[in-house]
């Protein structure tokens, strides 16, 4: 069962919050979380009870061990409990989804096999999720011994706080299968708030609106247009090795728009099912195809997962070389490369293969790693500094999306390509000539893909729109470029509300076949 799922929308939702309203009423903060709780693990059944078995026993052993890091006295052990639970979860997470390439060893190879088989569904957001509370105990000790147990405003000081709302957090099911990937520092603070455990009407306003959106974009968008221009093309090139040019062409431009609207979707999914019970989630999108340039683009696209991986990664890569760069008395190209250039491929190749054990994957990372090296080399010579001031900031703008967009499309039908040979195939086709009656999609689905691109580029996304109420935690302050004309502010009124109601209801008539996010794979 997914978020989209019609049971879990219009049945198990409004129950859940009738009962998390109750619990929170009469039992306060550690009723609501039980609840709350409590539905997770209903909800991760769903997924299949290995599937439960796992993120229950990962749970508790990555609680032990934060327990272990935030009231130990010995750094010692303080470092071993944090690099012991990383190991872990990340080894959980290598032998469930990189078994193709681990099945060849012995022992390994077989326990490899034997989980994946057993667990479908990707662990990797939970993971990261649960590695990244550890980090923040160990970075943040008292604020993070403070948050657990601190209790809410009226309530009595209790043992239950921590692992109550630990569970909570590392479990939460709206985010628990394909993100955000929160902060332990973002999220355990709002527990002790007085209003937690109470169901507020503007939550409930936003939450809904959030929910909306994300529902409007799964089936009006990202289904339709997997499903009429970028699944056949694929399919036809993986099949016979080869497709119409003009088709090729489209599946391109399609697919590059049809992950955004199906993971940000999601995203908005996650965010507005966890603000209706009060809990507000770090945003993960922020009109990516609108990026500048490839740093501007991961500023505003997957935030989240870029900003785990810069912290585990690249921040300490670069420290430790710039260390060891100073300790040689490099300077120069040799510093640079050390402190920077390394750190940065090796950060882009990581969040390749975070995705799958695919050499797609891995030039999907390289490539980007490379192109932000260029970007950022280049934006800091004497040339690049004098010319941006004398060029005028529109123009600047739109050169660099007229620069960005195309290369982005290109590298993510290498990252949708099954193979290096697919993709190889797929540009190959882009000479062939044009295949009558097959090339020429109705007039209707020429109308749909460019309003789904006049939206990324010109319309206001769901945190703009909501910009005053707080939807969500933004990572990164990112300027606005939305035409003034289509500046729309959210506001709860009864307009916005009848028109939350009639995107709710247009969609309930396309849920009679509810396909997976495309996302969900990994």
């Amino acid at each position: 069962m997914s978020l989209v799922h019609p049971a879990l929308l219009f049945m198990c939702l409004p129950i859940f919050l009738i009962v998390f309203a109750a619990a929170g009423r009469l039992w306060g903060s550690r009723g609501a979380l039980t609840v709350l709780t409590a539905a997770s693990l209903l909800f991760g059944a769903t997924q299949g009870i290995a599937f439960l078995v796992v993120i229950v026993a990962s749970a508790l052993v990555n609680y032990a061990l934060l327990m272990v890091i935030v009231r130990s006295d010995r750094p010692a052990s303080v470092r071993l409990a944090l690099y012991t639970g990383i190991a872990a979860n990340i080894g959980l997470l290598a032998l469930a989804k990189y078994s193709v390439w681990l099945g060849w060893i012995p022992v390994i190879g077989t326990a490899s096999l034997s989980l994946a088989a057993l667990i479908p569904t990707t662990l990797s957001f939970l993971t990261f999720q649960r590695s990244v509370a550890l980090l923040d105990g160990f970075s943040a000790r008292g604020a993070v011994a403070t948050d657990l147990q601190k209790p809410r405003a009226g309530e009595a000081l209790s043992p239950a706080n921590p692992p109550l709302r630990f569970f909570a957090f590392a479990s939460m099911f709206p985010n628990l299968l394909i993100g955000p990937i929160a902060y332990l520092v973002e999220v355990v603070p709002q527990f002790a708030r007085s209003s937690f455990g109470r169901i507020r009407p503007i939550d409930l306003s936003i939450g809904l609106t959030l929910l909306a959106i994300g529902l409007v974009k799964k089936f009006y968008f990202a289904d339709i247009i997997g499903r009429d221009w970028v699944d056949p093309v694929f399919a036809d090139v993986a099949a016979h090795g080869a497709t119409g040019g003009l088709r090729a062409i489209e599946a391109m431009v399609a697919y590059y728009v049809q992950l955004y609207f199906d993971f940000s979707g999601y995203s908005d999914m996650a965010l507005g099912v966890a603000r209706m019970m009060g809990i507000t989630l770090p945003i993960n999108f922020d009109s990516p195809s609108r990026a500048t340039g490839i740093v501007d683009f991961y500023r505003r696209w997957h935030i989240t997962l870029t900003r785990v991986i810069a912290r585990f990664l690249f921040s300490p890569l670069s420290i430790a070389g710039t260390r060891y760069a100073a300790r040689k008395r490099w300077r120069g190209a040799r510093a640079q490369a050390v402190s920077l250039w390394l750190p940065l491929i090796v950060n882009f190749i990581v969040i390749g293969l975070w995705h799958g054990p695919r050499l797609t994957y891995v030039l999907f990372g390289t490539i980007h790693g490379l192109w932000y090296i260029l970007e950022t080399e280049v934006r800091g010579t004497k040339w690049w500094k004098k010319r941006r001031k004398t060029i005028a900031e529109p123009i600047r703008m739109l050169g660099g999306m007229a620069l960005t967009i195309p290369l982005l499309i290109l590298t993510f039908a290498l990252f949708r390509s099954a193979t290096l040979a697919d993709f190889g195939h797929l540009l190959g086709s882009l000479g062939n000539p044009a295949q009558p009656g097959v090339d020429l999609p109705s007039t209707w689905k020429f109308a749909q893909l460019g309003l789904a691109y006049a939206i990324v580029m010109f319309g206001p996304n769901a945190y703009e729109m909501l910009g005053r109420y707080r939807p969500g935690i933004r990572s990164y302050i990112n300027v606005s470029i939305t035409p003034r004309l289509f500046a729309f502010r959210w506001r709860p009124t009864l307009f916005w509300g009848l028109l939350v109601c009639a995107a709710i209801a247009a969609v309930i008539g396309k849920m009679s076949a509810v396909t997976p996010f495309a996302y969900q794979v990994f």
